[in-house]
């Protein structure tokens, strides 16, 4: 049967950090040298990861009081493409980075008092590749 390369991702990191009690003692679950290796090079630094970012996160950048101070955000998270800690870099001297990305705007609502919603525009990077590259630069 073909696992998928996620499937197989997920069910080594369930493994890996599974800790089963049988008898009442506990028996430790061993992934194999060849599944953490192709784990890795299926998780390589290529492409950017889907990632749950909070709108908080994104509201560093706007003059906006009303909306940084808003006592609520709908939706509270948004899922843009992330680089970094998204791939493995084979040198252990190199951490991954988005080497391309493009704006886009975010539709989002507030509530800027308890009895009025407002919808505006944010502005996001979502990245599109990413490359390996010194952790010194």
């Amino acid at each position: 049967m073909y696992i998928s390369g996620k499937m197989q991702y997920m069910n080594m990191i369930i493994l890996f950090f599974m800790i089963k009690l049988v008898d009442g003692r506990s028996v430790r679950k061993v992934v194999p040298y060849e599944v953490i290796v192709e784990t890795v090079y299926e998780h390589l630094c290529d492409k950017p990861k889907p990632t749950v970012v909070p709108i908080t996160d994104l509201l560093a950048k706007t003059n906006n009081d009303d909306l940084r101070f808003a006592l609520e955000y709908d939706p509270p998270s948004v899922i843009l493409h992330r680089c970094g800690g998204s791939g493995c870099c084979l040198n252990k001297n190199e951490r991954c980075i988005h080497s391309k990305h493009e704006k886009l705007y975010l539709e989002i609502a507030y509530l800027p008092d308890p009895d009025y919603m407002k919808k505006t525009y944010l502005v996001a990077t979502n990245h599109t590749a990413c490359e390996c590259v010194a952790k010194n630069v």
